[in-house]
């Protein structure tokens, strides 16, 4: 398999492939640099794919191809400043050809407890697999009294920007023991291009130009697949430990053992291994706790009682029950409420009954809340698939049949929602109920 990565780079089909991902990409169909990037268009690009995608594999062939440099933004995700690199649209095809090649090796070495940015497994699996290990227990455990979890949950401090990647640096020698030391010696033109992909010349906020010696850039898809290897030694040394539970997304790491000795070797396991790669915890976002029912505490003041742990935005108490958090659910509330308010300034001018009113406004809840929608909102596809608590879940059918009551009468008055019940809601306009959605499910998978 060594021989395949060269076969790869030096063919146009992964470059094709790159360009569909990129053309296809809302990130850049929507920005100005998908539009006009010094001449280069998406478009342009995608009317000479074939020519385009052979002038690509020749220069890298011959060794001929250069990077141009990334350039530093600052956006705001989730409440929070970050700083993001951008590329040039044909650096982003030969960045996504590297990914494709870096995650096709690295598919059977890493082990299945890693969930993040890979095929087939997203945050969703991770916190499924926990619900899953809690019921599992008690249900091996039946004495509520004997039933106790000693938990772990931590993050890697600026994980990304926090990964060396000097000459000599631990990442170079595991990238050319997966793709094969003595293929990388016999064409160093083609490992430059791994090199060079993954520390590029970038430009930062202040307009500096240099290569970086720490870190990986954000925002290159590149980043995402070094970001698995980088710890692949440590998920392998945790997932081998027995009776225990151990998931990454990453740099969020979750372990969890009946027995508290393993927890600690877990935590020592986790700190010197950070430790021998240039990395460190985020000791502020540590969490270590005795999880059980009641929220009892331990004999070891090292893991005080909780009868719930929050894992990539959820809540997991300890009948493996999970609801997404308050917060996130209010985020969502916010989002739909907006929308159907633009909704209906949009039909002002037609004035329509309430009931024509109110089916054009679940249509577009629904849609919302379809993840297989195109306009649908990231926290769909949590609702339909994690979220097993059905009070959250009625609470949210009750708080959106009253806001489209509201919204299609202009009076959300107790009054209003006796005239328009909640049935009436579901079964004339069309709404359809995310406790009903959930049983449905349910009795599917069953």
């Amino acid at each position: 398999m060594a021989i395949e990565w060269v076969k790869l780079l030096k063919g146009s089909d992964i470059y094709r492939q790159a360009l569909l991902h990129v053309a296809e990409s809302p990130a850049w169909r929507h920005t100005p640099e998908a539009r006009q990037q010094e001449g280069c268009t998406i478009t342009s690009m995608r009317f000479a794919e074939k020519r385009l995608c052979k002038a690509i594999a020749k220069d890298i062939t011959a060794g001929d191809y250069n990077f141009s440099p990334g350039v530093a933004i600052r956006i705001v995700t989730h409440e929070k400043e970050r700083t993001v690199y951008q590329f040039k649209p044909v650096d982003r095809i030969v960045h996504l050809a590297i990914t494709a090649i870096l995650n096709m090796y690295t598919a059977k070495t890493l082990v299945p407890n890693v969930y993040s940015y890979r095929d087939g497994y997203s945050y969703v699996g991770a916190v499924q697999a926990l619900a899953r290990y809690v019921r599992a227990y008690r249900k091996k455990v039946t004495d509520p009294k004997q039933r106790g979890l000693y938990l772990v949950r931590t993050d890697i401090s600026a994980y990304f920007d926090s990964i060396p990647v000097y000459d000599g640096a631990p990442i170079w020698q595991w990238l050319k023991t997966l793709l094969g030391p003595g293929e990388v010696e016999s064409h160093q033109e083609l490992w430059q291009v791994f090199r060079e992909s993954i520390r590029p010349v970038i430009i930062d906020i202040n307009g500096r130009e240099g290569r970086m010696e720490q870190g990986i850039p954000t925002g290159s898809p590149v980043a995402n697949a070094v970001a698995n290897l980088y710890l692949s030694h440590l998920d392998a040394a945790l997932s081998a430990m027995p009776d225990t539970f151990y998931a990454r997304y990453g740099d969020d790491i979750i372990f969890i053992s009946p027995e508290e000795e393993l927890t600690k070797k877990a935590i020592a396991t986790i700190s010197s291994g950070l430790n021998e790669l240039g990395l460190s915890l985020n000791e502020k976002k540590q969490l270590s706790i005795y999880f059980n029912g009641a929220g009892r505490p331990c004999d070891s003041p090292a893991f005080p009682g909780a009868n719930r742990v929050e894992f990539l935005g959820f809540s997991i108490d300890f009948h493996g029950t999970v609801m997404i958090r308050p917060k996130r659910m209010g985020m969502l509330y916010a989002a739909a409420k907006e929308r159907l308010e633009h909704i209906v300034k949009m039909y002002q001018r037609e004035k329509p009954t309430p009931d024509e009113l109110g089916k054009i406004l679940a249509r577009h809840l629904n849609s919302m809340l379809n993840s297989t929608c195109q306009h649908s909102h990231p926290y769909a596809d949590a609702l339909r698939r994690i979220v097993t608590d059905r009070s959250q879940l009625k609470q949210l059918d009750y708080r959106f049949t009253r806001l489209l009551i509201k919204l299609a009468t202009g009076n959300g008055s107790p009054a209003m929602m006796r005239k328009y019940s909640p049935r009436h809601v579901r079964e004339v306009w069309g709404y359809r109920s995310l406790v009903v959605l959930r049983n449905r499910s349910c009795r599917r998978k069953n």
